[in-house]
């Protein structure tokens, strides 16, 4: 992450902007696949503590993640369903929690992924932050960049490629509760847009793939033409040969 920073400060202009916006983009997809991990093993957790797991020992050990896990469950709780089924069976959680472990895998993968998810929910309200502030200068930046002989247009398509990132930057409030309602709200139009867009290109693979079906088609048809009527031509041209030498043999 240092080296990236570093190579942000060593561009201006456009392609500055374009930069650290294209990082502020790796930043909310690294998040958004952190938090989905969490929302994943909170719903998983709940439900094996909820039917009431055969295995004590596996028990014990997701029983102890969930609990080390309880701020993160709070705060996440209002904006996911799955989390917020952790937070429901919280209470048996608790009570089955910090037992003595002969073992703890499962602990230990669960709580790998809960480190993460921490990270970003720490650094998630600091980023859209900064990104709300670095935006304000954004439009001067590009318009008085000289390497662009039109940098209102080239404004206006930046402008249209980031539209719910600039969005995420207007809207930020202060505050960790503030900044995953922003979160959430623009991680859903994102993952529509992201169906949309990957539904439009396996439409556009598929009208691709069949067009160079039908062209092969084509091929194949107009080459078994060409060969039905060169078979033809060369029957008509055996008859003659045949009928030319009928007639010479009559004659003789």
């Amino acid at each position: 992450m240092a080296n990236v920073r570093r190579s942000l400060s060593k561009v201006t202009g456009y392609k500055m902007v374009e930069a650290r916006t294209e990082q502020f983009v790796s930043d909310l997809k690294q998040i958004h696949q952190n938090i989905y991990d969490f929302e994943f093993d909170c719903h998983q957790v709940s439900q094996m503590i909820e039917s009431k797991c055969e295995n004590c020992e596996i028990n014990v050990q997701i029983c102890t993640y969930l609990v080390e896990y309880k701020k993160e469950i709070d705060l996440l709780a209002p904006f996911s369903y799955f989390v917020n089924c952790a937070l429901k069976i919280f209470s048996l959680a608790h009570a089955a929690a910090f037992a003595p472990m002969a073992s703890t895998n499962v602990y230990d993968y669960y709580r790998k992924r809960g480190v993460k998810a921490r990270a970003s929910l720490m650094y998630l309200p600091k980023m859209i932050k900064k990104f709300h502030y670095d935006s304000k200068n954004f439009t001067n930046i590009i318009m008085n960049d000289p390497a662009y002989a039109s940098p209102s247009t080239r404004l206006t398509i930046y402008k249209e490629k980031y539209t719910n990132c600039l969005q995420i930057g207007e809207e930020y409030q202060p505050g960790a509760k503030n900044a995953l309602n922003v979160f959430f709200k623009h991680r859903l139009l994102m993952r529509n847009q992201l169906i949309v867009r990957i539904f439009a290109e396996k439409v556009i693979d598929y009208m691709i793939s069949a067009n160079e079906v039908i062209s092969v088609s084509s091929t194949e048809l107009n080459t078994s033409e060409e060969s039905v009527n060169e078979e033809e031509e060369e029957e008509e041209e055996e008859e003659e040969s045949e009928e030319e030498g009928e007639g010479e043999a009559g004659s003789g």
